[in-house]
Parts: structure tokens; C-alpha cells; sequence
């Protein structure tokens, strides 16, 4: 179980013991008591946890949609500013907001950087999607056509590849930086050893 769930079934929890009314004519209070009663003692530990999960929560829901760039952190601290009032929280908050604060330092003027390998792990499953069956051989040529997939393409834009990059260009890298796929390595071991065992079945033959 995650922590943000186990937290939030806590919370869940301390509030049902705190209500009183007819919900407690429907269950044996003592049962009740006895399976949960237990969490009463976390109350305010529960609501530090649940403040410190929704900072986080925040904060990583803000890397994954906006990405890192110059100035972004000033939004990044407005939706912090309402997320808890407890001075751990607080602290934490400033933890994110300096953390953010170093990384947007990297980018370039008019960058934005990736703030969640969940942005590269999608692309990659789009490129898999597109490969098909070939997506077994490992990396292939198409790995080139990732950037194609996640940028507006036009006519123009695609004119302009086609004459800045020749397909001799594009076929001398994939030679040089990918190699033979997987499936055509296998091909190559599999028909030497087919050979192997003709050249032995023409000797048993010819004996």
C-alpha cells in the first residue's frame, strides 16, 4: 500500500471513531474498538502525514504536467501555500520550493525540462506501439521517429528533414550507433548453425 493511501485510511478512520449517531447502531461498538480503535492515538500524526503526502503530491503532480523552466516555481509555491499551515509542512514546502528553484536554474533560456521519467518512459511506449513486432529486436532505426511523435509535424517541417537529412545520413548512424538488431543476430547464429548441420548431414550422407 502506498503511503498517501495508508494515510488517507487513517484520516478515514479517526474521523468515523469521532462521529457519533446512527452509524454506530449499524456495528458492534466494541468490535469496532477493538479492530481500529488503535488509530485515535495517531490523530495528529495523521493530519502532519496527511499535509507532508499532499505537499509531495503537489509538488510531483507540478514536475509531471509543467515540466522545469524560469519562473515556474512561482506557481509551483502559490498551490503550496494552501496545502498546510503546520510548521513541518511549511519546512517541507520550502524544501520542494528550493529544490525546484536549483533545478529551473539549469534550463536554458525559452527550456523546459523534463520534471518526471514518466514523460520518457511514455515516449518510449509510444515508439514500442509503433514498432509493432519489431519492438522484440531491441532498439531499431525508428528510435528516430520518437521525436516526430511528441512534435507538431507540417509539411514544412517535414520537407525540411527530408532535405537536411539524407537517408545515406540517416542509414550510417544506425549503423554506426545501433548495429544489428536482436532479431538480426539471431538470424545470423541460427543460420550458421543451420549450415553446420547441413554440412554434417552431406558427410553422413556421403559415408
Amino acid at each position: 500500500m502506498k503511503a498517501g493511501e495508508l494515510v488517507a485510511w487513517g484520516v478515514r478512520m479517526w474521523q468515523y471513531l469521532a462521529e457519533a449517531g446512527s452509524q454506530w447502531q449499524a456495528w458492534d461498538r466494541q468490535r469496532v474498538e477493538e479492530a481500529v480503535g488503535w488509530v485515535r492515538q495517531y490523530r495528529h500524526e495523521s493530519e502532519s502525514w496527511r499535509q507532508w503526502v499532499e505537499v509531495g503530491t503537489i509538488t510531483e503532480q507540478f514536475g509531471k504536467t509543467h515540466g522545469l523552466a524560469a519562473g515556474g516555481v512561482q506557481q509551483l509555491q502559490h498551490q503550496l501555500a494552501a496545502a498546510g499551515t503546520l510548521p513541518r509542512t511549511q519546512q517541507l514546502g520550502a524544501e520542494f520550493i528550493q529544490f525546484v528553484t536549483e533545478e529551473e536554474a539549469k534550463a536554458k533560456a525559452g527550456e523546459r525540462l523534463v520534471g518526471s521519467s514518466e514523460v520518457s518512459e511514455s515516449i518510449f511506449g509510444k515508439g514500442k506501439r509503433r514498432e509493432g513486432e519489431q519492438a522484440r529486436s531491441g532498439l531499431t532505426g525508428l528510435v528516430l521517429a520518437l521525436g516526430a511523435l511528441v512534435a507538431p509535424t507540417t509539411a514544412e517541417v517535414i520537407t525540411q528533414a527530408l532535405t537536411t537529412v539524407p537517408t545515406k545520413t540517416v542509414l550510417t548512424w544506425w549503423r554506426d550507433k545501433l548495429g544489428k538488431t536482436v532479431q538480426a543476430t539471431r538470424r545470423a547464429l541460427f543460420a550458421s548453425l543451420r549450415q553446420a548441420e547441413q554440412k554434417q548431414d552431406q558427410i553422413l550422407l556421403a559415408a
